[in-house]
């Protein structure tokens, strides 16, 4: 919440598989949550978060008795999140609707409930005076030290030689390398 208001601070979205469409509408409900918390996990790791969802019956997760295969596997992976599920119907969660929902034509002109808030904008004017305008990074080894050690390196120093020599070399000198170092010849910019 800013300023007492619900406010977007992300969106995420993903494709079923052919798999997945075949779940019935709790299961995809829950996929949807699974997915979600998974991708946003490092921020939300700690923290008390409010799962809500206009699809009631997710508010069966803790209490389910005896889940079984995959069932299992989310209720195991949501039990290191500290959550709580909170119904709220769809009439009043047109945020998350228009996201998850195609265009209708019949609802095309009808007033909107929530007035629209230019989101961008709004961030622009929030995270201007947090702006970093330079950063200094100070190094702990210097650009001569750093040269060195690639030149010692077991995968690099080669790879760095033949570089530097402008010449491709053969499939023999290729082989006589490490593999990692072969790995570091496929990823050079090529002309």
């Amino acid at each position: 919440m800013v300023e007492g208001v619900e406010r977007p601070v992300a969106f995420f979205s993903r494709v079923l598989n052919p798999a997945q469409r075949n779940n019935c509408p709790t299961r995809r409900e829950l996929l949807a949550v699974v997915a979600a918390l998974q991708h946003f996990r490092h921020y939300l790791l700690g923290a008390n978060v409010i799962l809500r969802t206009d699809h009631h019956s997710l508010k069966w997760v803790r209490t389910f008795k005896r889940p079984e295969g995959i069932l299992a596997r989310w209720i195991e992976m949501l039990a290191e999140f500290n959550y709580e599920v909170e119904h709220r119907p769809g009439r009043l969660h047109c945020n998350a609707d228009a996201v998850s929902r195609p265009f209708c034509k019949q609802c095309f002109d009808k007033p909107q409930h929530i007035p629209w808030v230019d989101e961008l904008r709004r961030a622009d004017s929030i995270t201007e005076s947090w702006s970093i305008q330079a950063i200094d990074i100070f190094p702990e080894i210097s650009d001569d030290e750093l040269r060195q050690l690639q030149d010692d390196d077991p995968s690099i120093g080669p790879i760095k030689e033949m570089i530097v020599q402008g010449e491709a070399p053969t499939i023999d000198t290729l082989r006589s390398v490490p593999l990692n170092a072969r790995k570091i010849w496929s990823l050079r910019p090529t002309e």
